[in-house]
């Protein structure tokens, strides 16, 4: 019996212990489910943050989300890049105005959704809008002072916000500008002058940068220098100023076009043996590269820094000019390096100009330093100048040009058809500059070979004139001849000087400064995908 009641209490306990292990086998895990804030309804400060962020990267993300978007931006980025080289820089300024314009319109709309947002999950989505919008503005306001350095604009002593508000104030200016810059055809020199940029090595712009940032700073030393030495009848003509990049970098491609040249006739030389071809084909190619990659060398090719001008030469002045340079230089304040002594005489011509020096003032500039390059020389053009590479003691060289005052006025102009003919950008990246000087271009490119013939002699004329005038002659003033546009005459190209004269060379804008156009992609991304946040 007491066996049995035992058996039975085991029974009992395994029977429990069973259920129980069942009973663990078969009850479920608590299963948790995260709740998805974006649509719960309500408003979260993650969930807005998050889609602000979304919003903030969407110039980037966007452009590479569908075929559709990257083409989209790369076509705005292109589009703008050339829109930026034919105009000079002018339409920079244009971005950031109507970037800040673009974000001002997102900005808004967000505004406009929170307010008729129904729900918390609506004030989130707007963010997304929000964030794009604070993209084009920002980068619109980052890029606002290198817009304006793109468009020659100054920007010494302003603030972010002045930066943004010179965009907004130059826009008409600027518009103006650009539109003018199609109208006379100068978007072509423009993109010409970028394609140089381009095509030649980047060292050509950054050395041609440097040197011309370095010629504004030590100008006023160089040039008090020389204004010190000279007599004080001609100090308040001397005018002077650094060269501009856009010359600093034409004269480096021109060298190193020159040096092209050299080698391209050393290689279809048929006279040089194999072994002398060799040689001097590895010598141009080593300059070539020193040239392309020293900055040293690059720079060794601009001899004077800055130009300076005496324009109202008179026998009188001449002398003491003259005799002070004589004495400075003997001194040791200046060093002078070369003097070229021009006047005008043309072949089968009965007038002829006299020189500013005779060849006793040449001698006393040839004795009063060392190696002193001097020079008389005949210009069939009529030129009649002075022109004397001067270095200041602790200063950088400059050429100094020496005329008398009517001789200046015709020298100002009559360069304008030669260089235009040579294919020269005279204007030096100024757009207004070259709206001035497009009627004169198509009126060159227009002229016979008997016009040109008539035209030269028409400006040996007006040299022979002006220094006939100088030395008290009664003259008459020579006539353009018939035929000829009314564009090269004497008169509008003397204006077109003086408007000239009011305007400031351009730097040469880096092609691959892309601040300005992301503006444009920035703002061209989300105005597309204005829609995605929702």
């Amino acid at each position: 019996m007491a066996l049995s009641v035992n058996n039975q209490i085991k029974n009992t306990e395994y029977n429990f212990n069973s259920n129980l292990k069942t009973q663990k086998r078969v009850v479920s895990p608590v299963v948790t489910t995260k709740i998805d804030k974006s649509n719960d309804g309500k408003f979260s400060c993650s969930e807005a943050g998050w889609n602000f962020f979304r919003g903030l990267v969407s110039p980037v993300v966007n452009m590479f989300s569908s075929p559709k978007n990257f083409l989209v931006g790369a076509g705005m980025m292109v589009g703008s890049t050339i829109l930026m080289a034919a105009t000079g820089g002018a339409v920079a300024p244009i971005f950031v105005a109507l970037g800040i314009g673009a974000g001002a319109v997102q900005t808004v709309k967000a505004g406009v959704k929170i307010a008729k947002a129904k729900s918390g999950d609506d004030v989130e989505k707007a963010f997304y809008d929000m964030g794009g919008a604070t993209s084009t503005i920002g980068l619109s306001v980052a890029g606002a002072k290198s817009s304006l350095k793109q468009a020659n604009i100054k920007t010494d002593n302003l603030s972010s916000f002045g930066y943004v508000k010179k965009c907004f104030v130059s826009l008409k200016d600027l518009f103006k500008e650009s539109f003018g810059v199609f109208k006379s055809g100068y978007y072509k020199t423009n993109l010409r002058t970028t394609f140089e940029v381009v095509k030649n090595p980047q060292n050509l712009r950054k050395c041609s940068e440097e040197l011309s940032v370095d010629g504004e700073k030590y100008f006023e030393e160089s040039f008090g220098a020389l204004k010190d030495i000279l007599p004080d009848e001609v100090k308040g003509s001397l005018k002077g100023r650094s060269k501009c990049q856009v010359s600093i970098f034409e004269k480096m491609v021109r060298h190193r076009e020159e040096l092209k040249s050299q080698l391209n006739a050393v290689k279809n030389n048929t006279k040089l043996s194999a072994e002398e071809k060799a040689t001097a084909i590895k010598t141009l190619q080593e300059q070539i590269k020193k040239f392309d990659t020293d900055k040293n060398v690059t720079k060794s090719v601009i001899g004077d820094a800055y130009g300076a001008r005496i324009s109202d030469l008179t026998p009188s002045s001449t002398k003491k000019i003259v005799s002070a340079l004589q004495k400075a230089a003997k001194e040791g304040k200046i060093e002078i390096l070369e003097v070229e002594n021009y006047r005008g005489k043309k072949l089968n011509c009965s007038t002829e100009n006299k020189f500013y020096l005779d060849e006793v003032q040449l001698k006393k500039l040839a004795n009063s330093s060392k190696n002193v390059n001097v020079s008389s020389k005949a210009k069939e053009s009529g030129y009649t100048a002075i022109q004397l590479k001067v270095k200041p003691k602790n200063g950088k060289v400059l050429e100094l040009q020496l005329r008398g005052k009517e001789v200046d006025k015709v020298a100002d102009w009559e360069h304008i058809p030669y260089d235009l003919r040579q294919g020269k950008d005279i204007a030096k990246g100024s757009n207004i500059n070259g709206a001035n000087l497009a009627k004169v271009q198509k009126a060159v490119s227009k002229l016979t070979k008997e016009q040109d013939v008539q035209y030269k002699q028409y400006i040996y004329n007006n040299y022979m004139y002006a220094q006939a005038k100088e030395l008290g002659k009664k003259v008459k003033a020579p006539k353009l001849p018939e035929g000829i546009d009314k564009a090269l005459s004497s008169e509008n190209l003397m204006e077109i000087c003086s408007k000239n004269s009011n305007t400031n060379p351009k730097l040469i804008r880096n092609p691959f400064d892309a601040r300005p156009q992301s503006i444009v992609v920035a703002a061209s991304e989300n105005i597309i995908d204005d829609e995605m946040g929702a």
